[in-house]
């Protein structure tokens, strides 16, 4: 956590988070990661309140789906779009996806962490990509062999807030593709949360190898082809 701004930091300890409740980016440390269920609590525990959901595109066939959404705190309104669509949600509820990037980009807002924090339904990597694709120096050449990286751990066990440090989830691209092995296999997202105790989204990323083998456990759906 030594990487999480102050402002970030004083929230999470304030509220009693633990390393399930957030984490960094691996591509960016200063960017700190927080789950839907943590900002739905900030929300509440700040007096946020949020409008009903306006749709502004509906399309069903093609999962397209785009929310707006109004905000108001201590005296100040802040509203956001949310967007899903196949290229960026592989779940079958695009409309919730939607509403979910859509309030929480909000509540960042309102709570002056916008810029500092991303929620974890948010397309966040999306950014990273377009920055990572930006002209990079190349590094001076010396004839010292590149230092081995450190190994990450292989599970990631909740922190208390106070150790300073940071849990690893699971990647967007991992949430699609679960997300994706789910509508395979036909299990929904309540039954999957029942059985794993978490959505796809907070998935932990030590979990993630068990997570994939219970569902080929199941027995594939299987889909009526019209003749």
């Amino acid at each position: 956590m030594s990487n999480v701004p102050q402002k970030v930091r004083d929230i999470l300890i304030e509220l009693g988070f633990d390393g399930s409740d957030y984490w960094s980016l691996p591509q960016n440390q200063s960017v700190t990661i927080l789950t839907h269920r943590a900002l739905e609590r900030i929300a509440a525990h700040k007096g946020v309140v949020l409008d009903p959901p306006q749709i502004i595109e509906a399309d069903g066939a093609n999962k397209l789906a785009t929310v707006l959404v109004v905000g108001h705190y201590d005296g100040k309104t802040e509203w956001s779009f949310g967007e899903a669509a196949p290229q960026n949600n592989k779940n079958a509820y695009p409309w919730a996806m939607a509403e979910k990037r859509a309030k929480d980009r909000v509540i960042l807002k309102l709570v002056g962490l916008h810029g500092d924090v991303y929620s974890s339904v948010d397309d966040f990597e999306a950014d990273q990509r377009q920055n990572d694709q930006a002209p990079k120096p190349k590094p001076q050449q010396n004839n010292q062999a590149p230092k081995p990286k450190p190994q990450q751990n292989a599970t990631a066990i909740p922190q208390p807030v106070e150790q300073l440090e940071t849990a690893a989830a699971i990647s967007q691209t991992q949430i699609q593709y679960i997300n994706g092995e789910l509508d395979d296999y036909g299990i929904t997202a309540e039954r999957f949360k029942s059985k794993v105790g978490c959505t796809v989204e907070d998935l932990p990323v030590g979990r993630y190898e068990h997570v994939k083998t219970w569902i080929k456990k199941h027995p594939k759906r299987e889909v009526e082809v019209a003749s």
